[in-house]
């Protein structure tokens, strides 16, 4: 199931997590997930994607 469900405009956690691994291939650990701009760490945490799989962007790419 890889469809996430909208997240209420009210949230105000701003989270882009990429899709691509990060870093160098012996230290991955876990698969990062593409999230919609908005979700929450609670929600995230309620679809099984723990907190430091989530990586917060700037501007661009991590």
């Amino acid at each position: 199931m890889n469809s996430l469900p909208t997240m209420a405009p009210h949230v105000s956690s701003l989270v882009v997590i990429s899709g691509e691994p990060i870093g160098d291939p012996s230290t991955r650990r876990a698969p990062r997930w593409s999230v919609p701009k908005g979700a929450s760490s609670t929600s995230l945490r309620r679809r099984g994607i723990a907190a430091d799989q989530i990586i917060p962007l700037t501007h661009g790419r991590a």
